[in-house]
């Protein structure tokens, strides 16, 4: 763990936190495995190049066996990503217009929801409903990498700067509903205000409801 300024990060640098994400995605891709992943603005950053660590193709190697539908609610997103990563070169990655508070996707369709940093972006009911949609589009047994910004304090949320902190223990009870959580912990820690701002991963399964598929 670095101290750095009125952060403590897990790593040098916000790519430890890329990293660290990128690990548990690549625990849940697989040969024909559909994957969705949240938004696309670490893409984004890393066009052409930015010091940006970027998600999409180049970091998750076997995960891009599958392929990785990625839904960005701003079109100018979606355009620039398609355009750079264009389907002849990656057949295996589409970026789609669409808004995550209701997916244009069937029940049971994907096989992995991954998700870093974007529910943190919404207000807190609006997020915690992103999390039934994602349970509601996995197949049974489907994976989920989440992570969301929170506050290191019980029954504590916040938004700053654009940024919405939620209650660690409302998003576990939230993912409890669904999924069974296999793997959660802190991996970056902002102490800029009081109390601090908490990066929490979790990793968890879809639980069988009705007919597995």
């Amino acid at each position: 763990m670095v101290e750095k300024g009125n952060t403590v990060m897990l790593g040098n640098d916000y790519a430890c936190i890329y990293k660290r994400y990128l690990k548990e995605a690549v625990s849940v891709g697989g040969i024909d495995k559909k994957i969705l992943k949240a938004d696309a603005s670490n893409e984004f950053h890393g066009i052409p190049s930015s010091g940006c660590f970027c998600l999409l193709p180049y970091g998750i190697g076997p995960l891009l066996l599958g392929k990785v539908t990625c839904i960005e609610i701003q079109q100018v997103l979606v355009d620039t990503a398609n355009a750079f990563f264009n389907k002849e070169t990656y057949p295996f990655l589409e970026f789609v217009q669409g808004d995550l508070r209701d997916i244009k996707y069937g029940d049971k369709y994907f096989d992995a929801v991954i998700d870093l940093s974007t529910l943190d972006h919404m207000k807190f009911d609006e997020g915690l409903h992103v999390i039934d949609e994602y349970a509601r589009v996995l197949k049974a047994n489907g994976d989920l990498v989440l992570v969301i910004w929170c506050r290191a304090k019980p029954n504590s949320k916040t938004e700053a700067g654009g940024v919405f902190y939620y209650d660690e223990e409302e998003v576990t009870r939230k993912i409890n509903e669904h999924f069974v959580i296999e793997h959660k912990e802190t991996i970056f820690i902002e102490n800029r205000e009081s109390p601090p701002g908490l990066l929490v991963l979790w990793r968890g399964k879809r639980k069988y409801v009705g007919t597995p598929s």
